[in-house]
């Protein structure tokens, strides 16, 4: 789903009760990743907000977002083991 201006994103935002895990994950990943147009910031980046998405979509076997989960858990696992390491963790 592209999305043009701040009104295209208010209507997607409106889909996030949707069974249609694809747009799940589009919404989902302009949240991870944030968006602007010409400068403007359309989309505040809010990972949190993302990983509850993608879960959901997820738990409904949407394939993309179980990688970009994937991706979450191994990143934050390595930063985990990054700091446990560091002689200051």
């Amino acid at each position: 789903t592209t999305i043009k201006n701040i009104d295209d994103w208010n209507k997607l935002l409106n889909e996030i009760n949707s069974d249609d895990n694809n747009l799940l994950f589009d919404i989902a990943n302009y949240l991870d990743n944030g968006f602007e147009i010409d400068g403007k910031i359309i989309v505040e980046q809010n990972k949190l907000e993302a990983i509850k998405i993608y879960e959901n979509a997820s738990n409904n076997g949407h394939i993309d977002s179980m990688i970009r989960l994937a991706t979450f858990t191994a990143k934050d696992m390595s930063v985990k083991k990054t700091l446990m390491l560091s002689p200051a963790g």
